[in-house]
């Protein structure tokens, strides 16, 4: 018994765990509403010379990646050149405050299609993020393209996502996607799973644990054990 008691003693002494710092992310769900288009248009403005809807058509061979629907947009001429559907989160009032180290994550899955033989780079999808202040001026804008055709006539679905550090002074986040096509021929968009995520990335430090004893003070509580071990045989 006695000679577990000094083992223990010297494990607590020798062997104490140091404060360290880690990263932490936490995550919020994809803050996007209707993001697949399975309540029609429901949640997102769009603009533009044609018309994006909530569809189950194919795009070519591809349909919907998740669910029943995508958003989709199909016979262009080369006079309607570019439209785009957009959602707005409106950060600054949300449960999400900003901090240093806040990032934002923004992607969707993408299809096109076109009968245009031979494929030329007139048709493209891009995928927009971008930031207002309270006043509504930009205080960022970043844009990702996700296809530059040349296109096939069957372009598959590609998952894509961005990520970028949200500024201060977020007021609104704007995610939005942008279709063009100068094909004058028959071109078809889809786009499905939509999502927009918050990261807030931080370090923190654990409690500081109990000081760790001088070496002197570790050697004379050891010496005490042991002539407390022999005392007691």
């Amino acid at each position: 018994m006695y000679k577990k008691l000094f083992v223990t003693t010297l494990f607590c002494l020798l062997i104490l765990p140091s404060a360290r710092a880690y990263e932490v992310l936490e995550s919020s769900g994809n803050l996007l509403v209707n993001p697949g288009a399975e309540s029609g248009m429901a949640n997102w403005g769009s603009w533009g010379n044609f018309t994006i809807t909530s569809s189950n058509n194919a795009v070519g061979v591809y349909g919907p990646t998740e669910g029943l629907y995508h958003f989709y947009s199909a016979g262009h001429a080369s006079a309607n050149y570019d439209a785009g559907i957009y959602q707005d989160f409106y950060f600054a009032i949300s449960e999400y405050g900003w901090k240093p180290g806040a990032y934002v994550t923004y992607g969707a899955d993408y299809t096109g299609w076109t009968s245009r033989t031979p494929p030329e780079y007139s048709a493209g999808i891009a995928a927009y993020m971008i930031i207002f202040d309270s006043n509504w001026d930009i205080l960022q804008m970043v844009g990702n393209y996700v296809y530059n055709w040349p296109m096939t006539q069957n372009n598959p679905h590609v998952s894509q996502s961005y990520t970028m550090a949200v500024p201060e002074n977020a007021y609104v986040l704007r995610f939005q996607v942008n279709f063009w096509d100068g094909t004058g021929s028959l071109t078809e968009f889809g786009m499905d799973d939509t999502f927009l995520t918050l990261h807030q990335v931080y370090d923190l430090t654990e409690p500081p644990p109990p000081a760790v004893p001088e070496p002197a003070t570790v050697l004379l509580v050891l010496a005490g054990a042991a002539r407390l071990a022999i005392r007691k045989r």
